[in-house]
């Protein structure tokens, strides 16, 4: 059980590593903030981009801290 829990949490991990910066990204395009980012699409194109990727970190980061939790409690010797 310990070698699925370790592969889950490189997974999600490395979906943290993809979702977070285009999180960043679309919103930055949904601000209008810069205005390179704002040429690639509109924002209504940057809400719906960003509106899909807050589900996927809504459902990544609790699988993703509950893990790091477990092996936290299991470092410090408890059960």
């Amino acid at each position: 059980m310990k070698k699925y829990l370790i592969k889950a949490n490189r997974l999600t991990g490395w979906l943290f590593l993809f979702v977070i910066p285009v999180l960043l990204f679309t919103g930055y395009g949904i601000t209008g903030r810069y205005e390179f980012i704002s040429r690639m699409a509109t924002a209504e194109d940057y809400l719906f981009i960003h509106n899909l990727f807050i589900y996927v970190l809504i459902a990544v980061f609790p699988v993703h801290a509950a893990i790091n939790i477990y092996f936290a409690i299991r470092r410090w010797g408890k059960r």
